[in-house]
């Protein structure tokens, strides 16, 4: 994921990356938070 944004000279294409990133991350915080409240 990170040689897209390397290959990718545009900074609008990065900075979309890592948003990407950024949110996937958090969602899966979110998920994991989600899950261990569900199971207590």
């Amino acid at each position: 994921m990170f040689l897209t944004s390397y290959i990718d000279s545009c900074n609008y294409g990065s900075f979309v990356s890592v948003t990407v990133l950024v949110f996937l991350q958090a969602f899966m915080k979110g998920k994991k938070i989600y899950r261990s409240f569900v199971v207590c």
